[in-house]
């Protein structure tokens, strides 16, 4: 939306006051949290008021001290979201808090830009935004993704982590901004992983290395599936993931093992390439399964499968018995899931 407005000042003089309002953050809301992601953040606008800390202002042609109040605003911000801005623009909500009235003594661009933003243009564009909200809110309602479908009742029954926080979350998202939802490996690899994690004898999950949101969105949605036959989510399906915690699983309600420092054990081993995989120590601590995104070649004891995008090796040794293993390793995880804050005996 662009602003093109002209404000006279004491001498009569008219100056023009062009700005362009940014309303991508705002999609990308809605778009992240079609991905399950970001669910309660969209699930708190519930007035057109709420949307205006979404906006972003881009200064076009203002008068002088408009950018001054724009390059004092700047220097405010600390040096890493300063960082963030995008060319010659502000939050809205920040823009907003440098004009003011006062009275006889109100300054011309200040009355140009109060009275501006006080009139209708701006409260239908508001109510186009909210209206479009709420279609989304709706359509998440009626979304069969089982991880969305449990954030939404837990919204609903007022049980969701996030209830309990001090402050809603909140991401005001600037231009150029990469969404961590957008897949990070091929269609083929998320397929094959579907596969895999279908399987009744894969009965726990490591994934180390980088972390992509949609192979965490399909673990988390297995252990919530699997959860259905099981005392709790740890119980359908432990995961241990090498990383610190992550937003995402919290609002899902997963239960994962954070573990950076030692890693797993379990069936199924999902890393990017081989030599991120540590050298097992002894044949029961070896996976069943390792599942990368580059072909290593052949590993000695494993068989290899090779797709577009990625590589599935598959223990096959006759002398090891593969439903023990997997028992321990599932016992182990449930342990250390236990022991760990996160953990709630049951």
């Amino acid at each position: 939306m662009h602003v093109d407005l002209h404000c006279e000042d004491h001498q009569q003089q008219s100056r023009p006051f062009k700005v362009e309002l940014l309303d991508q953050a705002l999609a990308m809301l809605v778009e992240e949290a079609g991905q399950a992601y970001r669910i309660y953040e969209l699930f708190e606008i519930r007035r057109p008021g709420d949307l205006w800390k979404y906006l972003w202002v881009r200064l076009i042609e203002v008068p002088e001290t408009v950018w001054g109040r724009y390059y004092q605003a700047l220097s405010a911000v600390a040096w890493y979201w300063r960082h963030t801005w995008p060319a010659n623009s502000l939050p809205l909500v920040q823009f907003d808090a440098s004009f003011c009235w006062c009275g006889p003594e109100t300054l011309p661009e200040d009355a140009c830009w109060l009275t501006a933003r006080e009139g209708i243009a701006w409260q239908t564009f508001a109510s186009r935004w909210f209206h479009q909200i709420r279609q989304a809110q709706d359509r998440l309602r009626d979304s069969r993704d089982p991880l969305i479908q449990h954030e939404i009742r837990a919204l609903h029954e007022e049980s969701h982590p996030y209830h309990f926080k001090a402050e809603i979350p909140f991401t005001l998202t600037p231009v150029g901004y990469t969404s961590p939802t957008r897949p990070k490996h091929a269609p083929g690899y998320y397929a094959q992983l579907g596969e895999l994690l279908a399987r009744p004898d894969v009965r726990s999950v490591v994934y180390g290395g980088r972390h992509d949101f949609q192979t965490l969105r399909q673990l988390c949605t297995e252990q919530q599936q699997r959860a259905a036959f099981s005392h709790r989510p740890i119980d359908g399906l432990p995961i241990s993931l090498q990383a610190d915690e992550v937003p995402a699983v919290a609002a899902w309600q997963a239960q994962v093992v954070y573990d950076a420092e030692r890693p797993g054990p379990g069936d199924l081993w999902i890393q990017k390439t081989m030599p991120d995989i540590p050298t097992p120590v002894s044949p029961e601590q070896r996976c069943r399964w390792w599942f990368v995104v580059q072909d290593a070649g052949v590993l000695a004891d494993y068989q290899r499968t090779v797709g577009a995008g990625w590589a599935l090796y598959e223990a096959h040794d006759p002398q090891q018995d593969y439903h023990r293993i997997s028992q321990r390793h599932y016992e182990t995880l449930i342990e250390r899931y236990e022991a760990s804050p996160r953990g709630t005996p049951g």
